[in-house]
């Protein structure tokens, strides 16, 4: 073999290791490209964070109403009355003590019980005015109550009209006041009284 051909062959075969050294790098860089996996690499999708628990809200228990008050009723007298254009009477036909008011916008007693009054007003000559203020109350230490004009929530309150001779009005008229002897005192539209009615305890 001549140096020539000796030169030629080791070239070529200088060439082709070459070509192979060239393809296992290109291999290598494109797998790691292409996300080939590594050793000690998470190969899975992070976990999910675990759902906040709901605090559970605690539903208000409702509060009772207070329990009705059982009263009876207690007839009272009528009275005859004068007024400044006519005549008439005034029947009080039932009166109750109560310890509370009734309904639930009803304002309980300051001075410990209500005085319910259910009177009936009748014309017998001319006319007579109706008004719930000319209704006072007197203790027996002689403090004078006005009318609590419904606040006390019994109905219905009196409502305030002239009437003719016959005809007739009714409703209530109450009073926070001490459960004690009193008086109930009715006057005109002057303020005069007219007639009064003693109430026991």
């Amino acid at each position: 073999m001549s140096a020539r051909h000796a030169l030629r062959t080791t070239l070529s075969a200088l060439r082709s290791t070459g070509s192979v050294l060239t393809l296992v790098g290109v291999l290598a860089l494109s797998g790691c490209a292409t996300g080939v996996t590594v050793a000690g690499a998470p190969t899975g999708l992070p976990s999910e964070a675990a759902p906040t628990p709901t605090p559970l809200l605690e539903t208000p228990t409702p509060s009772s109403s207070p329990t009705p008050e059982q009263v009876t009723p207690v007839e009272g007298p009528t009275v005859d009355v004068k007024g400044a254009t006519g005549a008439g009477r005034i029947q009080l036909e039932t009166y109750t003590w109560r310890t509370q008011g009734q309904g639930s916008k009803a304002l309980p007693p300051e001075h410990g019980s209500y005085l319910v009054l259910d009177l009936a007003w009748t014309a017998t000559e001319g006319t007579l005015t109706v008004n719930p203020l000319y209704v006072k109350l007197r203790g027996g230490d002689g403090t004078e109550y006005q009318p609590t004009m419904g606040v006390d929530g019994n109905e219905p309150v009196l409502a305030t009209r002239k009437l003719n001779t016959g005809e007739t009005a009714t409703g209530i008229v109450a009073f926070d006041v001490p459960r004690e002897n009193v008086t109930v005192v009715f006057t005109d539209e002057t303020g005069i009284q007219a007639a009064q009615v003693a109430i026991t305890a």
